[in-house]
């Protein structure tokens, strides 16, 4: 069971032991609620006729010895076992009489009648489809409690001994049935139809070329039951039972069997998920002793293991009791099939969100080692175990990292620290700033807003600008904390280095990145209308925004607004093509400036000559775009002060 994929989990491998073992839950009571709900089912009657009110003792007297009397019937019949059904003498030569059955099944089923369990397994070797169909055929015609019993008990028992036989029931000779709706009533029939319906469910074939089931090879105009109404009645009804059982005994053993074989079906899960069946499977996982009460755990954590392929389940089961249950009856299990399911499952849940930290705090990863010294058969077992103790340890190193930082950040010693800078603490750790709403994003810009050190201040800056490139939602989040305001303050500081890094996180918060594998190129020029100089500068990023290249210088003239942009961009063009770089987008913040760059038209105006220069470097340097937009969006060059340069140079230099 250690390398069971999400995807391909068949029923004989995902690995549900049968209910043989001694004290083994067998299925069964009644269909209605208990003592109460039979009570009240059988209480008819009970309405007094006012005119006869002081005459009618003995009527009731009588009624309620009739509902006794039908209570205990009822209770004994609750207590029914297969084996105790399977004694029955049925008449099946008067159902062929009145055409019930045909010659054909009678034939059958006195061959496969009182015979042994050898005999029975070679008779469904050679004939198994044919005995499927006589078995569907009586559930579906005849209506005799005792027969639908003893065929129910039958097909249990067949199941029971090899649940690999479900897959007789999608074999091709009994396509044109509909094998769902006859078990669709006592406990008995209740336990045995949804046991067998969820292995033949669980036995169906995968949707291929010219294979269909139940049914859909039949031209018939005949309504068939489908998968889906199946699927979505069988989870109604274990969750009924898992709520409020109708056998007190039995009634969860049960329904905890039937989803152990039924939660790999995507839409069991979904559909379970939203009937709020997680929760009651939580209070289930508990210590267990007795051999009863260890199947049931096994079953319920085989559950859980299935579950935790499925996300929104996974986001249940962290806001509940799971996790510490789990690590519980792993640590004071010794059932190795228990333990197994349970580390498998832990394995899956390790990854996601903040499991990895619970689990640590829990103390698992002393309870793995010590588990590894202990003497387990199956090999995979120890292989899971390995590798959930090395998914611990590669966490708490992560975590120290972060807890570190978060330190740093709280009590405000912000400072030029390793982790800073290094990509792979942001990388392995960028989910953990999402903890406690934000709450290390909120301290930076608190930071900026309150501190007087600009090396907090730089610090600050540099750290929303690493998670707005790390975070797939940076960007929007950083926003919407309004942080952007507050940097853009920043850009002015009489200090070099903070002014360097607010201007960083302006731009990875305006400027969106190319695509993976594409470099971008900005450009912005700063015009003085009363010197006769420009400053112009440009930037080369790849997809993660970090810079690759960049260049600011001042240009001696006097140049109208679209001539600076041109020129601007020619200098960016010229450095993409001296750093030998392949640039698949251009951006620039003024419309005119683009449609004449993507114009066939030959005349130009003055700006001709270094419009067609600019073409032929666009073909030498790989541009495939070039497009506008809005002034305020591209600030990566743009500034208050009218003299760009000195910040430029302290920026990039």
């Amino acid at each position: 069971m250690g390398n069971e994929r999400d995807e391909g989990i068949e029923s004989d491998e995902v690995g549900i032991d049968s209910h043989k073992e001694e004290g083994g839950i067998e299925s069964d009571g009644m269909g209605n609620e208990g003592e109460e709900g039979y009570r009240a089912h059988c209480s008819f009657a009970r309405t007094e006729p006012d005119s006869e009110k002081n005459n009618n003792n003995q009527v009731f007297e009588l009624v309620k010895f009739c509902e006794s009397l039908c209570f205990s019937v009822a209770m004994e019949h609750a207590e029914l076992t297969t084996e105790q059904v399977l004694k029955r003498d049925i008449p099946w030569e008067t159902y062929m009489t009145t055409k019930l059955i045909s010659g054909t099944g009678l034939q059958l089923l006195r061959r496969y009648d009182n015979r042994s369990e050898s005999q029975r397994a070679q008779l469904l070797d050679d004939d198994g489809p044919a005995y499927v169909r006589v078995f569907v055929s009586i559930l579906r015609d005849i209506f005799k409690e005792e027969t639908v019993e003893y065929v129910l008990a039958l097909m249990d028992e067949m199941l029971t001994a090899n649940p690999k036989r479900a897959r007789l029931f999608h074999d091709q000779s009994v396509l044109n049935e509909d094998t769902y709706e006859p078990f669709l009533s006592n406990w008995f029939v209740q336990e045995k139809s949804c046991k067998i319906l969820a292995l033949i469910v669980s036995a169906r074939p995968k949707t291929q070329d010219n294979i269909v089931s139940n049914g859909e090879a039949s031209h018939s105009k005949e309504k068939f039951t489908t998968l889906d109404d199946v699927l979505k009645g069988l989870v109604e009804w274990l969750c009924s039972q898992l709520k409020k059982p109708s056998h007190p005994s039995r009634g969860i053993p049960v329904a905890v069997n039937c989803l152990a074989a039924l939660l790999k079906e995507p839409l069991v899960r979904s559909s379970f998920v939203q009937v709020d069946g997680v929760k009651l499977l939580i209070p289930l996982i508990s210590p267990a002793s007795t051999q009863q009460s260890i199947q049931l755990l096994y079953e319920t954590c085989l559950c859980i293991w299935l579950l935790s392929f499925y996300e929104p389940a996974i986001e249940y089961l962290a806001t509940s009791r799971a996790l510490p249950r789990l690590i519980e009856v792993v640590k004071s299990s010794t059932k190795e099939k228990v333990v197994r399911v349970v580390v498998l499952t832990l394995r899956n849940l390790l990854p996601k969100g903040a499991f990895a930290a619970q689990m640590i705090d829990l103390g698992l990863l002393q309870i793995v080692q010590s588990l590894k010294a202990q003497a387990w058969s199956d090999e995979d077992l120890l292989d899971t175990l390995n590798q959930l103790e090395q998914g611990l340890k590669d966490n708490i190193k992560r975590l120290s990292s972060f807890d570190k930082y978060k330190q740093e950040v709280l009590l405000g010693h912000l400072d030029w620290s390793a982790m800073h800078k290094d990509p792979l603490f942001w990388r392995d750790n960028i989910t953990s700033f999402e903890e406690n709403d934000f709450q290390i994003l909120r301290v930076l810009i608190t930071v900026l807003d309150t501190s007087n050190d600009p090396r907090a201040l730089s610090v600050a800056c540099f750290d929303l600008s690493q998670f707005i490139q790390y975070h797939p939602a940076g960007r929007i989040i950083v926003t919407d904390l309004k942080a952007k305001e507050r940097v853009m303050k920043l850009m002015n500081h009489e200090n070099a280095e903070v002014t360097k890094n607010s201007l960083l996180c302006i731009q990875r918060l305006f400027l969106e990145p190319p695509p993976i594998g594409s470099l971008k190129l900005n450009t912005d020029a700063s015009i003085h209308p009363d010197a006769y100089i420009i400053g112009v500068g440009a930037v080369i990023r790849d997809n993660c925004g970090s810079i690759i290249v960049a260049t600011s210088k001042p240009l001696k003239g006097v140049f109208s607004t679209e001539m600076g942009e041109f020129l601007d961009l020619h200098e960016g063009l010229l450095l993409a093509k001296q750093h030998n770089l392949i640039v698949h987008l251009v951006e620039v913040d003024v419309s005119i400036v683009a449609s004449a760059l993507n114009s066939s038209l030959s005349n130009l105006g003055d700006a001709c000559y270094v419009i067609l220069d600019i073409k032929a470097l666009f073909e030498e340097v790989g541009v495939v775009s070039c497009y506008a937009i809005p002034h305020n969006g591209n600030r990566l060059i743009k500034i208050s002060p009218p003299w760009l340069t000195p910040m430029l140079r302290s920026l990039f230099g």
